[in-house]
């Protein structure tokens, strides 16, 4: 009865095991902090050139937390709350943004205001280009946040709600209820902001993230200098992520475990339906269906579709390595980090707000670790450390934080009872997780390997400091040939080629949820 019950009861397996899981993206990074702090050279990091950029940074990522803030709440809370025609399809349309690498809308817009309303082209440059471009992804965090907040409340809850003082009375309160995570993902979503060194190219704007790879591949002590650069980025990213993970933790390790409390269904009201489909069509189109027009436009001239078309040849075997490589990997870490943490409050606990902050850390620290520990490995280490599987393991490391986390609720939601009944019938360790807790979590570990193969696709700044020449993602190809302010038809036709991959991704996202509502 041992075996299968030492995954319900408490040992010191498990805080050993979660130490080593939550230390393993931080590993590659310890040489580089290192030599940064304790180099025999004054610390530096670039002077005013470096402190302007991370000022536009910082009052970038100010800007989206607000906007997203103002904007996602209430869609959320009336998403939650209400049921209409098309509601999935317009939530799962939001999503687009989120798998997609951000300068693409810059693309977009370009090429819409470009033939459409040339007098708008200056909108999509400087502070007012970042916050169109980071604000549908970051609206999306908030508005699911949201969602999942609101959407916890009891049915008793709402019936008093509506009770007192009707609908309107319901969707303050249920604003006010969801605003604590709703400002918690607006945060999370403008830290996020600070890591995207692409967007600063596209729209001419000099950010933090983009002065580290200029400082990285433009000068001679280039390591040194990006490493000195990224660690100051770390402590602004860690001033405001280690707060977040504190307050959001413990209301995403309650949420993670299994309800007894009847549910508030979504209403029908009739005028309450149409403002709620209202508010959530607005931003998709106005912020990620036009936009998507401007990339359609230039798929009028085949030519450069076909050269778009070679160029994914070129590219689409290593963009879906790296992306399944990456996801397998971090969907494995997620589920060993699941398995660790158990049932136990405080381990959970203390995982979700590790996670929040190992997800915040900007991408480039671990990257530019992983270059200086692969400069110091054996020679027979660089098939790994230096080929593809290397990008793959890194990509891993980078989003295992997004797989950890949806298995930590699938495994929550996992009846102790299966345990304890394979206990009792002497049925093996290993059959028990074979048989019956690996298949219970498949949709959980699926949605991991999708969701992390995304995001590693979209990640534009760790792929070009570590892919093997000619294994670049088309993400990063797009990136190399970007021009502005005049993007080719060949750069459109790559970005709708790259769209068509992220609405293909959402399509399935969408298959999922059919079979998991049937």
């Amino acid at each position: 009865m041992t075996g299968c019950m030492a995954l319900e009861w408490p040992g010191r397996w498990r805080a050993g095991g979660l130490v080593a899981l939550l230390g393993l993206p931080l590993l590659p990074a310890v040489p580089l902090i290192w030599s940064s702090l304790f180099a025999a050279a004054p610390f530096s990091y670039g002077g005013a050139a470096f402190e302007r950029a991370l000022a536009n940074s910082v009052s970038v990522a100010l800007l989206v937390a607000l906007g997203a803030f103002a904007v996602g709440l209430p869609i959320g809370v009336l998403n939650a709350l209400y049921d209409y025609r098309g509601r999935r399809l317009l939530l799962t349309l939001s999503m687009l943004p989120l798998l997609v690498p951000s300068f693409l809308w810059v693309v977009g817009w370009h090429w819409l205001l470009e033939h459409e309303c040339r007098s708008w082209l200056p909108l999509i440059t400087g502070y007012s280009g970042c916050l169109l471009v980071f604000l549908p992804g970051a609206i999306t965090l908030v508005l699911f946040t949201t969602a999942a907040s609101a959407g916890g409340l009891s049915g008793a809850q709402v019936d008093a709600a509506r009770l007192a003082g009707g609908e309107w009375l319901l969707v303050r309160l249920a604003c006010r209820h969801a605003a604590v995570p709703a400002a918690l993902a607006a945060v999370l979503a403008a830290i996020l902001t600070l890591s995207d060194p692409g967007t600063g190219f596209a729209v001419g704007l000099q950010v933090a993230s983009s002065e580290i790879l200029i400082s990285f591949t433009t000068t001679m002590s280039g390591n040194a200098l990006a490493g000195r650069q990224c660690l100051t980025l770390a402590a602004v990213v860690l001033a405001a992520a280690l707060p977040i993970a504190y307050l959001a933790a413990p209301r995403l390790a309650a949420e993670a475990a299994a309800r007894q409390v009847r549910l508030a269904r979504r209403s029908r009201h009739p005028g309450m339906r149409r403002v709620a489909a209202l508010a959530l069509f607005t931003p998709v189109f106005l912020l990620t269906l036009f936009p998507t027009m401007g990339l359609i436009f230039p798929l009028r001239r085949w030519v450069h579709v076909a050269r778009a078309v070679r160029d994914l040849t070129d590219t689409g075997a290593s963009t879906l390595l790296y992306a399944v490589g990456a996801g397998s990997f971090a969907a494995g870490l997620g589920l060993a980090l699941a398995v660790c943490a158990g049932r136990e409050k405080r381990l959970r606990l203390w995982s979700v707000g590790a996670c929040l902050t190992l997800f915040a850390l900007p991408p480039m620290l671990l990257a530019l670790g992983f270059v200086r520990g692969a400069t110091q490995m054996p020679a027979w280490t660089d098939p790994v450390l230096r080929g593809r599987p290397g990008v793959c393991l890194a990509l891993g490391m980078r989003f295992f934080p997004v797989a950890a986390l949806l298995t930590l609720r699938s495994w929550g939601a996992m009846s102790p009872s299966l345990a304890r009944a394979a206990g009792v019938h002497g049925v093996p360790l290993w059959r028990y997780l074979w048989r019956v807790a690996l298949p219970l979590q498949r949709r959980a570990v699926a949605t991991a390997v999708l969701l992390v193969g995304s995001f590693a696709t979209s990640e534009i700044g760790m792929v070009l400091l570590l892919y093997p020449p000619g294994e670049e993602t088309l993400p990063l190809r797009i990136f190399q040939i970007i021009g502005y302010p005049s993007p080719s038809s060949r750069l459109a036709a790559l970005c709708a080629i790259d769209l068509a991959a992220a609405v293909a991704i959402l399509a399935l996202t969408w298959l999922l949820g059919e079979d998991e509502r049937a």
